[in-house]
């Protein structure tokens, strides 16, 4: 279901592992200030835009 709503038609990939490793396997850390939560990513991850694609489109998601 993740994968029919939130890649982009031309990201679309057939094996779930490809998926997890392009968005779960990536060096970063979360820190929370003053009520926020907020994620440092990798500054040479070179799945960057597909990352920050992908979260932007499960934002948009009515649920």
């Amino acid at each position: 279901l993740m994968k029919q709503l939130a890649f982009p038609q031309e990201k679309k990939t057939t094996v779930i592992d490809t998926i997890r490793f392009q968005l779960f396997h990536i060096a970063g850390k979360v820190t929370e200030h003053a009520r926020q939560v907020q994620i440092h990513l990798s500054s040479t991850n070179v799945y960057n835009t597909l990352f920050w694609e992908v979260l932007t489109r499960i934002q948009r998601l009515n649920l």
